[in-house]
């Protein structure tokens, strides 16, 4: 039931981001291509959910988050958080290499707090589309995400979507946030 409720949310939240920022897109040739010669700055909050698969937490892991069984371990979690990023390096199109470091906090909505810090190195094409790699660390576990993404423009504001893959020795997260910045 909460998964579907994660599925459901997610859907909606994609669907918004993706029908909003499709309303600002130019048919002017000129304005496009100038827009894609500016470098993106996408600092700023996000917010998305996680999908716990497989998860088969340890003991010790289980005492520390007040967990009882295997079926009181939630498999859906809101997240919240706020993405930091540098580039270092620009081309003349726009594209860029990034780093980016993203807290979040896990789990409001079943009455958790499980915060984690991912850092990603990255490239973000000026057409919009990124890749990145990096570590992850949380309160339960350590691991290395992958993610990928793209930006929609509306005028000066920008509306990143990305999705992540955490595989960690207990777990394999999926992760989905949205989030906005204005240029």
């Amino acid at each position: 039931m909460k998964s579907q409720m994660f599925l459901r949310g997610a859907a909606l939240i994609l669907a918004f981001t993706l029908s909003f920022g499709a309303q600002g897109q130019s048919t002017d040739p000129k304005q496009q291509s100038s827009k894609r010669n500016e470098a993106l700055k996408l600092s700023g909050p996000r917010i998305g959910g996680t999908y716990l698969h497989n998860y088969n937490p340890s003991e010790t892991t289980r005492i520390n988050m007040g967990w009882e069984d295997d079926n009181s371990v939630p498999t859906a979690l809101m997240l919240f958080g706020w993405n930091f990023e540098w580039n270092y390096f620009q081309t003349a199109d726009g594209s860029q290499g990034l780093i980016q470091v993203m807290p979040l906090i896990a789990g409001f909505d079943q009455g958790l707090f499980l915060p984690s810090v991912s850092a990603l190195m990255g490239y973000r094409h000026s057409s919009g589309w990124e890749i990145g790699f990096g570590p992850t660390a949380g309160v339960t576990s350590l691991g290395f995400v992958s993610a990928i993404g793209y930006t929609f423009r509306n005028g000066e504001m920008n509306f990143p979507i990305n999705l992540a893959i955490t595989p960690t020795k207990e777990s394999t997260r999926i992760s989905l946030t949205v989030g906005w910045s204005m240029n």
